[in-house]
């Protein structure tokens, strides 16, 4: 069956290539994303015994079905997509390049599609070899962290009830096409954060009139620096960053301003450290406005929650993916990951398994990130990670103690 895979995935690589570059060239923003849904499904189509629900999420997202033909099962499998593009003016000199300016595919969702749907193909052409159903979801907007929790509105994990759910991510950091298995967090929880200092504005020559809210958010900000070090457990991954402070005209420097405001994120393994940051966010911002006779109104917008794999589920989807890559080329990640993702809409119903793999091309490993305007990505992994997912799938299927361990 191995064998079998990886001769499909070879024969449908130039063809995943050509689909990736396509959808790299037409972007599309959250809940936007029409033209992607129309190639999805163009492509599903051409696939015999595919049942294709469209519509989904607003109108952009999809959801096909495929039965396995060798005797009946109640198993049900499900590979999610993530279908959105960033705001983001791509920098790459590439003959597929963007052709909507201001958005680029810099989280590599062209690439997630296009390996879903190569594993489409592939367990396509072995229906007979497999028993029970599989899911392909190909959901809008994750960067907004919107989509998931509309598709888990309108029934994706029921009718016929999903056991398992497959999801994959490139990294460009990891060696191009390692496959990476979180042992802890795939995902943590994070959370939008925005402080608004109000202060009583006025000419700089007077500051003995005013309120400074600059001067009380840059008390904030260095406070706000201590509660990593010093009021959460030291063995916690745990991130607190301010990424914009904002306050007055860009072009005047002789005026007070009225407020001054501080943007960031915060990120947490668990939902309780979470909790406890926000508390501590709120408590220091309050304590400072208020000895400096100023105002501040905290917001710590609902993020995303923990995304966890099901050790046992890591296990069977460990053993699949080396029989596709080699041992040598599957890694245990011990350490946990503070990057969000919607996917834990799924995750906290069914079991699940996210596993990340590296993007890069060969040369440019670890010299750009994601959501740069320069990502970019080794186009080789494309049926390498089809004939992971397809093998992993066939697996659980086949494994009738996935669905009650």
């Amino acid at each position: 069956m191995n064998s079998k895979i990886k001769s499909i995935s070879e024969e449908i690589q130039d063809l995943l290539i050509r689909i990736r570059r396509n959808l790299h060239e037409i972007p599309e923003l959250a809940f936007e994303e029409y033209h992607t849904s129309e190639m999805i499904i163009s492509e599903l189509k051409k696939l015999k015994g595919m049942e294709i629900s469209a519509g989904y999420a607003g109108g952009t997202g999809i959801v096909a079905t495929l039965q396995g033909k060798k005797g009946k099962s109640d198993q049900c499998v499900m590979i999610r997509a993530d279908m959105d593009a960033l705001p983001i003016e791509e920098n790459n000199d590439l003959a597929y390049c963007s052709k909507e300016k201001g958005k680029m595919h810099a989280c590599g969702h062209d690439a997630h599609i296009t390996w879903t749907l190569g594993a489409a193909m592939i367990l396509t052409q072995l229906q007979e070899s497999f028993s029970g159903t599989v899911k392909f979801v190909f959901q809008p907007a994750e960067e907004i962290a919107a989509g998931a929790i509309k598709m888990v509105e309108e029934k994706v994990l029921e009718n016929p009830k999903v056991d398992i759910v497959l999801g994959a991510h490139g990294f460009p950091q990891y060696d191009t096409g390692k496959i990476i298995i979180p042992q802890k967090n795939a995902f943590s929880a994070a959370r939008p954060l925005c402080i608004r200092v109000i202060g009583k504005g006025g000419h700089g020559s007077w500051p003995q009139d005013c309120v400074d809210p600059i001067a009380v958010a840059n008390q904030i900000y260095m406070s706000l620096q201590q509660i990593i070090s010093r009021k959460m457990k030291p063995a916690d991954a745990a991130v607190l960053t301010i990424g914009s402070i904002h306050a007055g005209p860009k072009d005047k420097g002789n005026i007070i301003p009225n407020e001054c405001i501080l943007r960031g994120t915060l990120r947490h393994t668990t939902v309780n450290g979470m909790e406890s940051m926000v508390q501590w966010v709120e408590g220091i911002s309050q304590h400072i406005a208020a000895a400096n006779g100023a105002k501040v109104i905290v917001q710590c917008y609902h993020g995303v929650e923990p995304v966890i794999n099901d050790k046992y589920c890591n296990k069977i989807f460990q053993k699949s993916a080396e029989e596709i890559v080699g041992k040598e080329n599957v890694e245990m990640l011990e350490e946990s990951n503070l990057g969000g993702e919607d996917f834990y809409h799924y995750s906290q119903k069914v079991k699940s398994v996210y596993f990340f793999v590296g993007c890069a091309p060969k040369n440019k490993v670890g010299t750009f990130s994601l959501h740069s305007s320069n990502f970019c990505i080794d186009e080789s992994i494309l049926g390498t990670v089809a004939a992971v997912l397809s093998n992993t799938t066939i697996s659980f299927l086949m494994n009738n103690n996935v669905g009650g361990n």
